[in-house]
């Protein structure tokens, strides 16, 4: 082979190495580009959303069933300069200690006051049982000696205050600074008491006379409740919360026609 073949045979080997090479390194390249931009949008679609101011003052009132409320025909404060010892927890603050308690068991102080503090930002200096305000006897109970709250299992059943939740929405908003007024309808009752959106007993619109089962019920009534916008027909209940270091701190619960 003469030395032009020849140095045209490196000059083509040379190329094909220099290709072969190129290509190699840009498919490697965009394989990596790939999987870094597939890592970042996963990474991306994975990060928790975060939850608006509305979201968690939800997740608050059903936390402490704060439904309980409309027990009371009376505005009510929760403003630790508002209220005696006797009446902040004797009354709507005994009544959702009860109900909290009723739902996890007994409590104990330091978890009580942990509660206390969460919803309304500061808790009673004494611990107090929480009476019954049909019949005066105890139905939250205290035992001193070991700083625990307790359901007292003596007291007669006799109706009193009950509901059956099934769901609840904000129908208005009102936030100044970090105030916040939030109206909230709540959907309850079940086949036996009816059905109500506040104080309100509903009925469904509708003339089919099947025969309904609790759940059937209870799911048509949700459907109904989630397409329904306008709630002048019923009581407003509003609660105002305080926002203070991320936390929403009750200071009023009013309601209004």
């Amino acid at each position: 082979m003469d030395d032009s073949r020849r140095k045209t045979l490196l000059i083509t080997i040379f190329i094909f190495i220099l290709i072969t090479a190129t290509a190699i390194l840009y498919f490697t390249y965009t394989k990596d580009v790939k999987t870094v931009k597939s890592n970042n949008d996963s990474e991306i679609n994975n990060k928790p959303t975060k939850k608006t101011d509305e979201e968690l003052i939800i997740e608050k009132i059903k936390k402490y069933n704060l439904i309980a409320l409309r027990y009371y025909k009376n505005d009510l404060s929760f403003k630790k300069s508002e209220v005696t010892e006797a009446i902040s927890y004797s009354e709507p603050m005994g009544e959702l200690l009860f109900a909290y308690v009723s739902d996890h068991g007994s409590l104990n102080r330091e978890a009580a006051d942990k509660l206390y503090k969460d919803l309304f930002g500061y808790a009673p200096e004494t611990m107090i049982p929480y009476v019954c305000p049909l019949d005066n006897e105890e139905l939250l109970s205290v035992d001193d000696s070991k700083e625990l709250y307790y359901i007292n299992e003596n007291h007669p059943c006799h109706g009193g205050r009950t509901y059956d939740y099934i769901d609840l929405k904000i129908i208005d908003t009102k936030k100044t600074e970090n105030i916040y007024e939030v109206s909230v309808a709540f959907l309850y009752g079940n086949n036996a008491d009816g059905f109500y959106i506040n104080d309100k007993e509903i009925d469904l619109p509708s003339s089919d006379e099947k025969e309904y089962t609790e759940e059937d019920y209870i799911k048509a009534y949700k459907d109904f409740f989630k397409e329904k916008t306008d709630f002048t027909d019923v009581e407003k209940y509003t609660y105002t919360f305080e926002k203070e270091n991320n936390n929403y701190i009750l200071k009023e619960f009013k309601r209004t026609i």
